[in-house]
């Protein structure tokens, strides 16, 4: 397999082939990420990968034989080896936020397509909100039409916390208000365009501002498109589009507290992260014992009823999707179906894989139905009173973790070693799995194998050894690792508001904080939840709840005794009266912006001008001349 490195879509995994195709031959499975995606038939060595989304894709092949030839029932396949893996990285779309004012006058600085092309839409500077603005024009007259303005493929790849939002200006100048003449707005998701709002010539109307969900998009590479359609372009005269904007609004921080013990100054805050919608993630980990090299293998019997395998102490919990095993020729073997067994740490049999024909000097890949595990798990190649002989299981003896000896012999009754029942070398079987477990992991790690307490030598009439001379190289000499399904993204830690103020100048990464404050009094807080974004940028979301705690340490003067703010709510205007040497006042906004400041010399009332305050909460800071700060919170309605 070619890796095409990272690419934009579509993208082509193919191979040169190896030669002519045997005749048995009926095509290939092509693995996506260890899942099957595609069955390819064998007149085609290329497959087309659609719809995918951002992210990291590794990809598998293997060859589906017929095996009636060989004396099997008719419909019976099997798979080769597998090839690969080739791995991309898909990477396309414009990121959002993504905006189009038409102030270049132009569709190809932002990359906008016409379909077909051309076709009735233009630059104009006709009209705007400012202008110019693109349009659409009857002219020349066309029915039964359908022209599109597409922008370029956009990406919300890193938004999977947060809606988005599609914003435009819209504006009709109409001509015979037939109801006929259209203006749709399309997304296209997965391939499929999919309608998100609608405008009729229904009579000419001015701009208008249009907000509209499309939260089906997060996480995921789009398109929107502005499709004029109808029966006679000369029913109107123009539609126009502009201030286009595409965004995210990231999700809040949740159920924010704040706690005092009355005894110190220290507030401590808690929260909840953002409660994300589901999106798939995970990693795919693949686990590997053996270093490639065959050392020797082992079989059993016919007629024996016994199980041959690995012990995998794994830390992960999730679901078994797959294993690769190596057997080398054996030349008495047969064609006999065996199977995997899987067993839990308690070595109690959850689940088995279909049917499976051992292929001789290859790997071949067994897939395995999700079948779950939490922590060890044991993965036994079934003998069930075989016929005839099988080719050998290879084992490897001088590995890195050869001496872990994580070989089992099952009979059905009792569990041993070989190196028990057949003074074996310390091995592990040439068995490697592929699972999918959540969370997005970095690394394999493996806990302590199971501790084995040998008995006296025991034989066992049912074992061969292959007892080869040298070792056989099996080739992919890979070692475990853990593949993510989707880069780091979402939150990346929180901003923290007091009074208005921010007092985190770097987000924190955990959910509580502690703050000290300076003196007695009430103080409230929020906290804005920082979601990353594309190229360095972060996003603040809206704020939490409002969590507000009354400091009083002790017996200390009241400095708020000795002002007033009112009326509270107030609308138009605020009354400050103090009977403090007060020096200056200042009210700020829930952004911490300050909104109003006044220089005052001590005692008196003052009166603050509100009026072009928008609704919402604000602070009133006062400063006496020995520069200690009061707060007061105030309420401005409209």
């Amino acid at each position: 397999l070619t890796n095409p490195n990272p690419v934009d879509l579509p993208f082509v995994i193919e191979g040169p082939g190896g030669g002519a195709a045997p005749a048995n031959l009926l095509g290939y499975n092509v693995y996506r990420d260890g899942t099957l995606a595609a069955y390819v038939e064998k007149s085609s060595t290329e497959y087309y990968d659609l719809y995918l989304d951002p992210g990291h894709y590794c990809y598998n092949i293997t060859a589906v034989y017929d095996l009636e030839a060989y004396g099997f029932p008719a419909g019976t396949t099997a798979e080769s080896l597998q090839e690969g893996p080739a791995c991309v990285d898909i990477d396309y779309g414009y990121p959002i936020p993504w905006s189009e004012d038409w102030i270049s006058s132009s569709f190809t600085t932002n990359h906008w397509t016409l379909d077909p092309e051309p076709n009735h839409w233009t630059v104009t500077s006709i009209s705007g909100n400012p202008t110019p603005s693109a349009e659409f024009t009857w002219a020349p007259p066309a029915t039964d039409y359908s022209f599109a303005l597409v922008t370029p493929a956009l990406t919300s790849g890193l938004f999977t916390c947060a809606d988005i939002w599609l914003d435009f200006d819209i504006k009709l100048d109409d001509r015979n208000q037939t109801g006929k003449e259209l203006l749709q707005v399309d997304i296209l998701k997965n391939g499929k365009w999919s309608n998100v709002a609608e405008f009729k010539n229904n009579g000419s109307f001015n701009w208008q501002n249009q907000h509209i969900d499309i939260s089906a998009l997060r996480g995921k590479s789009f398109k929107v498109r502005f499709l004029a359609s109808g029966s006679n372009s000369a029913d109107i005269l123009d539609w126009f589009v502009d201030n286009i904007n595409i965004y995210p609004v990231v999700y809040p921080a949740l159920n924010l507290t704040a706690q005092n013990n009355g005894q110190n100054y220290d507030v401590n805050l808690q929260w909840n992260s953002p409660e994300c919608p589901s999106v798939a993630t995970g990693t795919i980990m693949q686990y590997i014992f053996d270093d490639g090299t065959i050392e020797n293998g082992w079989a059993i019997n016919p007629g024996y009823n016994v199980w041959l395998g690995n012990e995998f102490p794994v830390t992960d919990a999730g679901v078994l999707q797959s294993f690769e095993l190596y057997f080398m020729t054996n030349a008495a073997a047969g064609p006999y179906q065996m199977t995997i067994d899987i067993f839990d740490a308690n070595q109690q049999m959850v689940g088995t894989s279909d049917v499976f024909v051992p292929q001789p000097d290859a790997w071949i890949t067994v897939p395995i139905n999700d079948v779950p595990f939490d922590g060890t798990f044991y993965a036994m190649v079934h003998w069930n009173m075989l016929a005839g002989n099988t080719h050998w299981f290879g084992v490897d003896e001088n590995g890195p973790n050869a001496y872990l000896d994580l070989e089992w012999y099952y009979d059905g009754s009792a569990w041993s070693k070989l190196t028990n029942i057949a003074g074996a070398t310390p091995c592990v079987f040439a068995m490697r799995a592929t699972a999918l477990v959540g969370g997005d992991k970095k690394e394999v790690t493996f806990g302590t194998p199971r501790e084995f307490n040998p008995q006296p030598l025991e034989s066992s009439s049912a074992l061969l050894s292959a007892n080869i001379s040298s070792p056989i190289d099996a080739g992919r000499h890979f070692s475990s690792r853990a593949i993510p399904l989707q880069p780091d993204k979402g939150v990346i830690g929180y901003n923290i508001y007091r009074n208005g103020e921010l007092i985190t100048p770097t987000p924190v990464t955990d959910t509580t904080y502690k703050d000290v404050v300076p003196s007695n009094g009430t103080y409230c807080y929020v906290v804005k939840a920082i979601h990353e974004g594309y190229n360095g940028a972060t996003f603040e979301s809206a704020p939490s709840n409002e969590a507000c705690k009354k400091v009083n340490v002790g017996i200390v003067d009241n400095p708020s005794a000795n002002l007033k703010v009112y009326p509270n709510p107030a609308k138009d205007f605020v009354n400050v009266e103090t009977t403090q040497d007060i020096r200056s006042i200042e009210m700020i906004n829930y952004l911490g912006q300050s909104v109003f400041k006044q220089a005052v010399d001590g005692k008196g009332v003052y009166k603050i001008n509100t009026r072009q305050l928008e609704s919402g909460i604000y602070f009133v800071r006062f400063t006496d001349a020995k520069g200690v700060v009061t707060t007061e919170r105030v309420t401005i309605t409209k």
